[in-house]
């Protein structure tokens, strides 16, 4: 009786082995030989029950482009980013790579030349954030999981290691006093930016929400704001309405009574606006991938969807006049809205609720107690105690006598 073949194991690397059997090789990241041998036992096993999958042919370039086209989980919007990612610096680098020999050692050298001085496009001296780098290694292994899903590739190389650590970094907010003089200082601003500003810190919505928001998302009778579409854009195509990102985005929330004045005004200069342009307005825009009437509040000279980079823009001058936080950028009034109903005592919960945020700990990450809080919170535990009462009593208390043995 012929002898059976027996599968065998080689060290490649310092946690990389090559198995052979029945001349079929793979090659496997192991941390001990033992657990290579175990691995070898699969191997043998998978062959012998014709289970076994020889290794994929497919190129990182392959791999991004069949990603591109036919990745049912990305949107439109998230392909489009990681196209310009994929060309820009991951695809030159690991391209040319079969994706099978793709180990998490060559993506460890990837990540740390992404560090090195020379790699960013403004020629400032370093590398690329490690909040940049996270992007690069999210989109290398939603494409290696991509590729399993497809059957051409075992596992993710990148489940094995870990980007550079991202530093905690405090959310740039305001306190209570510095944004009453950033909203008073709004009356040197056209009203549109008023009313954008005055949205954003009194609710904490989103710059894309406040420019989704329209005459059928505005109740005077409630004082509230539904939140069901959001402004969207991308390269080559012109601002659109579509769905907030995730369920808790679409919510409907209260408004100050005291801001109707200026809501109404816009909408009246809004509606000056049309009758100037009479044929030159839009009057129909896309909302959810459809054609729908154009209600928005916010717009373009000519009732156009405005742009999102326009607030931005305009954020970036009055930020510089006013002399507000480098650091302080439009956004900032959200996170203010946040801390400000923290501090004043709204429960996590609500704040949440208020915002959209999709859990209770993207809130809590806002909580930046102050130092009157924190006093506030040392007295609160004092009365619970009543140490005014203790502390006297145990400063006049004898020291106890040692007892003699």
């Amino acid at each position: 009786m012929p002898k059976k073949a027996v599968g065998y194991l080689r060290k490649r690397g310092e946690f990389s082995y090559e198995l052979s059997y029945k001349r079929h090789t793979k090659t496997v990241h192991a941390k001990t030989e033992r657990d290579a041998e175990r691995m070898l036992a699969k191997f043998i096993a998978d062959i012998d029950a014709d289970r076994f999958k020889p290794a994929s042919k497919m190129t990182l370039n392959q791999l991004a482009a069949r990603f591109l086209r036919d990745a049912p989980n990305a949107s439109a919007e998230t392909k489009k980013n990681y196209e310009i990612h994929l060309k820009k610096r991951i695809l030159p680098a690991l391209g040319h790579k079969k994706i099978d020999k793709i180990t998490p050692s060559n993506l460890l050298d990837f990540y740390a030349n992404l560090q090195e001085d020379g790699v960013r496009d403004d020629g400032k001296p370093g590398g690329l954030s490690p909040a940049t780098i996270h992007k690069h290694h999210n989109i290398l292994s939603s494409l290696f999981s991509f590729a399993i899903q497809i059957d051409e590739l075992e596992s993710n190389p990148c489940e094995r290691i870990k980007p550079p650590k991202i530093p905690k970094r405090k959310k740039a907010s305001l306190d209570r006093d510095p944004t009453r003089n950033l909203l008073a200082a709004l009356a040197e601003e056209k009203t549109k930016y008023r009313v954008i500003a005055i949205i954003a810190a009194c609710t904490g919505m989103r710059r894309n929400e406040i420019l989704g928001l329209g005459d059928s998302k505005i109740s005077f009778e409630d004082h509230t704001f539904t939140i069901d579409r959001m402004s969207k854009h991308s390269t080559g195509r012109t601002v659109y309405l579509k769905s907030p990102k995730t369920e808790t985005g679409i919510r409907t929330i209260p408004f100050p009574p005291s801001i109707d004045p200026l809501l109404k005004e816009m909408i009246r200069q809004r509606d000056e606006m049309h009758t100037k342009c009479g044929d030159l307005w839009v009057e129909t825009i896309e909302e959810y991938g459809e054609p729908t009437k154009n209600d928005l509040l916010f717009t373009a000279w000519n009732g156009a969807p405005m742009h999102p980079n326009t607030i931005d823009g305009w954020f970036a001058k009055f930020k510089k006049k006013n002399g507000l936080p480098d650091r302080f950028k439009f956004h900032g009034l959200r996170h203010t809205n946040i801390m400000l109903q923290l501090k004043s005592g709204v429960d996590v919960g609500t704040a949440a609720d208020m915002v959209g945020h999709a859990s209770r700990t993207m809130t809590l990450a806002y909580d930046d107690v102050c130092d009157e809080a924190l006093r506030n919170a040392a007295a609160s535990v004092e009365q619970a105690l009543t140490l005014g009462n203790i502390i006297p009593s145990l400063i006049s208390a004898p020291e106890p006598t040692r007892k003699k043995h």
